[in-house]
């Protein structure tokens, strides 16, 4: 796993201090994320956030192409997150591929 993190440009976010998570915030957002639309419903409106959105608040650099992880599969998911390999297939139908 370090040597995707390492190559995918984002090894300054291992640095980062889980201590500063509001959970209470993050469980508000994941309650009212909307799976269909990739989007959370708030009482003001629909909101969404953009890769933009990211790279500001992180402080990383988006540059080059678009990267998808294609080595990951199946059997990383049961070793690494621990979960059955039935619902390690599951979850990749259901992405419709591994991400």
């Amino acid at each position: 796993m370090e040597s995707w993190v390492s190559r995918s440009g984002l090894s300054s976010l291992q640095r980062t201090s889980l201590n500063k998570i509001d959970t209470n915030l993050v469980f508000a957002f994941v309650e009212r994320w909307h799976l269909k639309t990739s989007s959370f419903h708030m009482p003001f409106g629909e909101m969404s956030i953009t890769l933009d959105d990211v790279s500001c608040l992180l402080h990383l650099s988006i540059r080059g192409i678009f990267q998808s992880p294609q080595d990951v599969t199946e059997d990383v998911v049961v070793n690494y997150l621990g979960v059955s390999q039935d619902e390690a297939q599951s979850h990749v139908r259901s992405c419709r591929g591994s991400y």
